[in-house]
């Protein structure tokens, strides 16, 4: 905010910092020893801080950011600590809302780190979600569309949590796809559709029973993201594309897509067919018929309406389902 009551008082290159014996004044003097401005702080507990500046180091005014010098003040640390994790958030928001896309995931990384060692993940994972979804300009098709803290976040969550997925249901879903060969999903026309017919709904039926491996970590985030953005649209499709998105799309399809990120030295022997596979996948997952590009499979519509899109629905709601307390 503009504090526009406030004005520079005394400029100058600080050069030392004396402080008073019985503690009643602060000198700050240029490099030459002349002294640039006496003055008494309001907090006695200052003094220590202005005594700390006197080192080695440059001397810097405490309490200014501006300046990342190592070591940093003894009291600092302690005390950004207890105003990162402050009830009021206030430090939290300013940081999510001024980080800049470079150093997002970095940020979140340490932030979920700090926010987990201070037992407070879940008001962490709260103020995340809601500053996603507050903007005022927000529209149900532009949901996750981007990249941001939020989808920060979800990488971390992935990175730390995902694997249990990967190593109970979605590396299974890779071999058994890998092992099944080209299936010249590319070009659909030279597909050979019953044989695809019976790979592709042998996969959905395993992803829709998968639900168990979903570690509560994951389930607890998409709980949030659920609660947050049913408030925000009243709308259950809206719902429905923000948990598909945090968990099929940019988790699971993206996996699918290069198992390597996952598993750096997974044995493929038709990696390529993966990606055609994943891109036919999403589009069921988005509650999509075959047409288009996949007209040639237009017969398995009628099984998609009647009971797959259902399923999926069901499935991808029950992501949000916590039941255990991680």
């Amino acid at each position: 905010a503009d504090n526009t009551s406030l004005s520079l008082n005394t400029k100058g290159k600080c050069g030392s910092i004396q402080s008073s014996s019985k503690k009643m004044s602060i000198q700050v003097n240029d490099p030459s020893g002349k002294m640039i401005k006496k003055f008494t702080p309001v907090d006695e507990s200052e003094y220590e801080l202005w005594n700390e500046l006197t080192s080695d180091h440059p001397p810097y005014f405490c309490l200014t950011f501006s300046q990342v010098e190592r070591p940093l003040l003894s009291k600092i640390i302690p005390a950004l600590y207890k105003e990162l994790i402050a009830d009021d958030t206030i430090l939290l928001q300013a940081l999510l809302k001024s980080t800049s896309q470079k150093d997002s995931l970095s940020l979140m990384e340490n932030l979920f780190k700090v926010f987990s060692y201070a037992g407070k993940v879940n008001e962490f994972l709260i103020i995340t979600v809601i500053l996603e979804f507050r903007k005022s300009n927000l529209l149900p098709q532009t949901i996750l569309r981007g990249n941001s803290p939020l989808t920060s976040l979800f990488r971390v969550f992935y990175d730390k949590f995902g694997i249990q997925y990967y190593n109970t249901s979605l590396r299974k879903v890779i071999k058994y796809i890998d092992k099944c060969g080209d299936l010249s999903l590319k070009n659909p026309i030279n597909a050979p559709e019953r044989r695809c017919y019976s790979i592709f709904f042998k996969v959905i039926k395993h992803i829709l029973k998968s639900n168990y491996s979903v570690p509560p970590e994951m389930k607890h985030i998409a709980s949030i993201l659920k609660s947050i953005i049913a408030v925000r649209f009243n709308s259950k499709k809206c719902t429905y594309n923000a948990l598909n998105n945090f968990f099929y799309l940019r988790f699971f399809n993206s996996i699918l897509c290069v198992p390597s990120k996952m598993e750096k030295n997974i044995q493929l022997q038709n990696d390529t067919v993966l990606s055609a596979f994943a891109t036919m996948l999403s589009n069921v997952f988005n509650l999509v018929p075959m047409k288009d590009k996949y007209e040639p499979f237009n017969g398995w519509n009628q099984r998609l309406y009647r009971q797959t899109f259902n399923d999926i629905v069901d499935f991808v709601f029950s992501i949000a389902d916590l039941d255990v307390v991680p």
